[in-house]
């Protein structure tokens, strides 16, 4: 009975030791998104920041189906609300340059959104 009384310590304690040691990766830039456009000029900003949303919004839930809420379609009508900032990037390419707008969204804006649609936040904690 002694020996199976010290196995069950050892292993509370073994369970305790590893669950305090358990850490998540923090993802750098979590809220940014770049968006592929054809080019600086004349650039559809409502359209990009739609698709830069809706691409935020599937990875902050980890839902590919999310944008069947009816609440967060109706929030891509105002996409430009949940930006906090932009930029054109461009970088080269083969045979052309690729450009990009880099939207980086507002965390607080976008868990409240989720949170208003009743969808699940994954944070940049994983």
């Amino acid at each position: 009975m002694t020996v199976f009384k010290n196995l069950i310590t050892l292993c509370c304690a073994y369970v305790l030791i590893t669950a305090s040691t358990v850490s998540a990766d923090v993802i750098e830039n979590f809220y940014d998104v770049d968006v592929t456009i054809s080019s600086t000029e004349d650039v559809d900003m409502d359209g990009a920041a739609g698709r830069g949303l809706q691409n935020m919004l599937i990875r902050a839930s980890g839902r590919e189906d999310i944008m069947e809420n009816e609440v967060l379609q109706n929030a891509l009508q105002s996409a430009n609300d949940y930006i906090s900032q932009y930029g054109f990037i461009e970088t080269p390419a083969e045979e052309d340059v690729n450009r990009f707008i880099r939207f980086t969204f507002s965390q607080d804006i976008v868990e409240k959104l989720l949170n208003r649609a009743g969808e699940p936040v994954w944070t940049n904690d994983r």
